[in-house]
This record gives structure tokens, C-alpha cells and sequence, in this order.
């Protein structure tokens, strides 16, 4: 996904309002971000489903009205009407919580998506107008996955399909709240956000000034450093006139950390085998860039896999080689002075067993160990 003219016509697809019509790199695409999003989708419920068990034991414990009336007046008895500030602040504060959770969750989940992705949004948010961008300070990416978070927690058998739990009344009102707390913060609210909006907001800048802010600047920054990125560094870095030194040291530090990375190997492997498929090619390339030649030579697409079968290397035989070794009867000091190709004899030992692989070293001077018909 690398040519401009495939990344336009992604930008391009149009998004249709019916999920059953839509594209396929569209569906995959919201797929992808929604499977992003699934963990602080279940730590949110999880987080509204203690609150509503705590909201029920608050009714059990209360006074009911009918018992109250019944109290004689001599009594005077007086109710203590704590219940609805408590429940009111306690919600304050588990809404308050429920964002927090999805603002200080967003760094971690852009940072665990794939670079085509980031690179995808990126790319799109340069396309668009000066003044869309600009309603969407924290960036396009940090936007889409607020809004599919906001959709997720609207819709409740999205919500059970994804955390496996069925929501009441109490905790879907409370989503709904959380849902225009997470829109105020992104600037998405048609109106002036509500007096309860205002007050989870205002509860979360006194515990942490500047925190809501500062976590969407991270989100963003994370959202913008891809491997594209670095490519972009380093050009900017030898246009200025500064140019990378690449030691024999640093390409060996190059070479031990792609090993020790998962495949490492079987990645330098491959490397082997293209640079020795396109030896010829890249000898002329250095050639031309060493100023021997006044035009540069063309670009060609470097050879990945042999395509005739002559090119093929022959698979180890045992059987041969032993034989060629019992006719001449070679000696130590001739066996060592011998042309040994192993380019191409080593690759074709990575699949024989070590076992037969030492005994075949081990007798292979001995004509009484294999009969030969």
C-alpha cells in the first residue's frame, strides 16, 4: 500500500450510511478500529455495571415513603435526604471515572494499531480542508475512534455482541452521558453540553488540570509516528547536509539486532538470496553512483524468487556424494583443498536431520558403509 494513486482511491471510497453496502476495505477498516477499542469498551462497562449494583443496594437501604407516613408526627421524626446527593455525586464521579478511562486508554491503542492504518488517517487529514481539521484539534484518528466508541456504547447489543454483558436502563442512561461528556471534549456537540456534562468535565479538570489535553496530544503524536515518518526524517537530515555514516560497526550492531529479533534469521536469509539473484544489477548501480557513468541506470524491480528451473539449486544427495567420494578415495589434506561451493551445499542441509547429517560427515570416506548398486 505504497503507491499514491491506490492511498487516493482509499481516500476516495465513499461511506455508505447502510452497513450492508458497504466497501470491503471500508468494513475492514472499521472492523479493525472497533477490535482496537473492545478493551476499554469492556473496562467501561465493567466500570458501569459496579456502579449500577452499588446505585440498587443505595434504594435497598433507603427509607421507603409509604413507612415514612406511617410515622406519627409526635415522633418527629426527620428523614435524612442524602440519598439523592449521593447518588448524584457518586455518578458524578463514575462518569467522570468512565471517561478517564477512554481519554487515558487512547495512547495505547493508537500506539498498538498497524502503521497503514495511522498512515491511512494521516493522510486523509492532509487531504482535507483547513477548517475540518481545525474542528478536529486531536487529529482524524483520535476523532474516528471516539466515534466509534460513542456508537458502540449507543447501540446495546453492540455492547453485549463485545463484552458479553446485558445492559440495564440505569448503566445505558449513564453510556449515554459518558457519550456527550466524550463528545464535548472532541468539540462534537451541536448545542451547549447539558448541566451534568459540565459538572463530570469540571470534576475531571480539578482532579488532573490540563490531563484531558495533554493525553490528546499524546494520542495525536502517536497517531503521526509511523516508519514513513522516519523515512521522512532521515531524507530532511541528508538535505540539510548531514549525512549518516554507515560504519562497519554499526551495520554489524544492524545485522545482531535483526537477529535477535522473532525470524530474524530467515530475514537475513532471504536478503542473501535477493542480493545473490541481483548481484549483477547491484554492482552496476554502485558503479553509476560512484560517478563512473554520466546518466544514472534505469530502476528495475530487484528478482525475489528464481524463475527457471536451471536456476534452481539441486537438492543435497547422499548418495551421490558418497559415491563420488568412494571413486577417488580423496585423503584429508584433498578433501580440505577441494573447490567446496557452499553458497549453494549449505542451504540444501537445512532440512536433513542432524543426526544423518554428522553421520554422513563422519563416514564418508568409508566405502563399507552404504553398498553401492
Amino acid at each position: 500500500m505504497e503507491e499514491e494513486q491506490l492511498w487516493d482511491l482509499l481516500y476516495n471510497i465513499p461511506v455508505s450510511t447502510r452497513r450492508g453496502s458497504e466497501v470491503a476495505v471500508v468494513r475492514c477498516l472499521r472492523l479493525a478500529l472497533t477490535d482496537a477499542v473492545k478493551d476499554v469498551v469492556q473496562h467501561v462497562v465493567s466500570v458501569m455495571s459496579s456502579g449500577s449494583n452499588r446505585e440498587t443496594n443505595l434504594n435497598k437501604h433507603s427509607v421507603p415513603e409509604g413507612l415514612r407516613e406511617s410515622i406519627p408526627r409526635e415522633w418527629n421524626y426527620v428523614p435524612k435526604e442524602t440519598k439523592g446527593k449521593e447518588s448524584s455525586k457518586g455518578f458524578t464521579r463514575l462518569a467522570a471515572q468512565a471517561v478517564s478511562i477512554v481519554i487515558s486508554k487512547l495512547p495505547t491503542v493508537i500506539a498498538c494499531l498497524p502503521p497503514p492504518i495511522k498512515y491511512f488517517f494521516f493522510l486523509s487529514e492532509r487531504k482535507m480542508s483547513e477548517n475540518f481539521v481545525e474542528l478536529k484539534k486531536a487529529g482524524l484518528l483520535v476523532w474516528n475512534l471516539i466515534v466509534i466508541i460513542c456508537q458502540i456504547f449507543e447501540d446495546g447489543n453492540t455492547v453485549e455482541l463485545l463484552t458479553g454483558a446485558s445492559l440495564d436502563r440505569w448503566s445505558k442512561e449513564k453510556l449515554g452521558l459518558v457519550c456527550l461528556c466524550l463528545e464535548s471534549i472532541m468539540g462534537e456537540q451541536t448545542s451547549s453540553p447539558n448541566q451534568m456534562t459540565q459538572k463530570v468535565l469540571r470534576s475531571i479538570e480539578q482532579q488532573k488540570p490540563k490531563w484531558v489535553e495533554c493525553q490528546l496530544l499524546r494520542a495525536r503524536k502517536l497517531s503521526t509516528e509511523c516508519a514513513f515518518m522516519t523515512i521522512e526524517k532521515s531524507t530532511a537530515l541528508e538535505e540539510g547536509d548531514i549525512t549518516l555514516e554507515l560504519t562497519e560497526q554499526k551495520i554489524n550492531m544492524m545485522v545482531l539486532d535483526i537477529c535477535h529479533k522473532p525470524g530474524g534469521s530467515e530475514y537475513l536469509r532471504q536478503i542473501y538470496h535477493i542480493m545473490r539473484l541481483n548481484e549483477v544489477y547491484l554492482k552496476e548501480q554502485l558503479f553509476s553512483m560512484n560517478g563512473s557513468e554520466e546518466k544514472p541506470l534505469p530502476i528495475q524491480p530487484l528478482k525475489t524468487t528464481l524463475k527457471s528451473v536451471e536456476d534452481q539449486p539441486s537438492a543435497f544427495n547422499p548418495f551421490h556424494v558418497y559415491k563420488e567420494f568412494s571413486k577417488s578415495m580423496l585423503d584429508q589434506s584433498a578433501i580440505t583443498k577441494w573447490n567446496w561451493n557452499w553458497s549453494d551445499l549449505l542451504p540444501n542441509y537445512l532440512g536433513l536431520d542432524k543426526m544423518t547429517f554428522s553421520v554422513l560427515l563422519k563416514n564418508r570416506h568409508a566405502e563399507s558403509w552404504l553398498p553401492l548398486s
